[in-house]
C-alpha cells in the first residue's frame, strides 16, 4: 500500500503559472484543499485577519491525480494569481463536477467564495471533516486531518526529515 502512495506522490503536479492550469481536467468528483497564511505570515495564523490570504491549492481528482497549485493571493510570490485560479475554477472546473470534496468546506469555501468562487446549487459538497467527526467521535484527540493521520499511523509530520526518515525505516523492512 505504501508503494502504491508513494507512486502516486510522484504523479502530484506542481503548477506555477496560469498556463499550466490547463493540466486540471474536470471529472465528476473533485477535492479542494487550501493552505492559508496568516497576519504574521505563518500557515494557519490569525484566521479572522484581514491579512489571512490563500498561498496553496491542492487538487484531487477521482482518478488519483492531484495537482499542487502554488498562489499568490496578494503576496510578491511567484505564482498563480488567486484571482486567475478562481476564475478557472468557475468557468473551466466547477460547473463540470457533481461532487466537491473539502475538508472543513466551511473554512475553505470562506476564503475561495470570498475571492468570486461560484457554486451553483445542485453542486453537492462533502466534507471530510464533519466525516470524520462522526465516524471518529471519540476514538481520535482531534478532528483535523493532519492529526488524525499522526495519530492513526503513529507518524510525526513536522518536518520533511521526520517523513523522509519514517518512510525509509518502513521501506527497509
Amino acid at each position: 500500500m505504501l508503494e502504491l502512495i508513494k507512486e502516486k506522490l510522484n504523479q502530484v503536479c506542481i503548477i506555477r503559472n496560469q498556463e499550466e492550469l490547463k493540466q486540471i481536467k474536470p471529472t465528476k468528483i473533485l477535492s479542494i484543499d487550501i493552505e492559508t497564511f496568516g497576519c504574521n505570515g505563518e500557515p494557519g495564523d490569525c484566521a479572522a485577519s484581514l491579512h489571512h490570504g490563500v498561498n496553496s491549492i491542492a487538487i484531487g481528482d477521482m482518478f488519483g491525480d492531484a495537482w499542487y497549485v502554488v498562489v499568490n493571493d496578494g503576496r510578491d510570490v511567484p505564482g498563480v494569481p488567486l484571482s486567475l485560479f478562481i476564475d478557472y475554477l468557475n468557468s473551466q472546473l466547477i460547473p463540470k463536477i457533481s461532487v466537491l470534496v473539502l475538508h472543513n468546506s466551511k473554512f475553505d469555501l470562506s476564503f475561495l467564495c470570498r475571492r468570486g468562487l461560484l457554486l451553483p446549487e445542485k453542486l453537492k459538497i462533502i466534507d471530510t471533516w464533519v466525516l470524520a467527526s462522526i465516524r471518529n467521535e471519540g476514538i481520535y484527540k482531534s478532528s483535523k486531518l493532519k492529526e488524525i493521520v499522526q495519530e492513526r499511523f503513529k507518524l510525526a509530520t513536522e518536518t520533511k526529515t521526520q517523513v523522509d526518515e519514517y518512510l525509509e525505516k518502513i521501506n527497509s523492512r
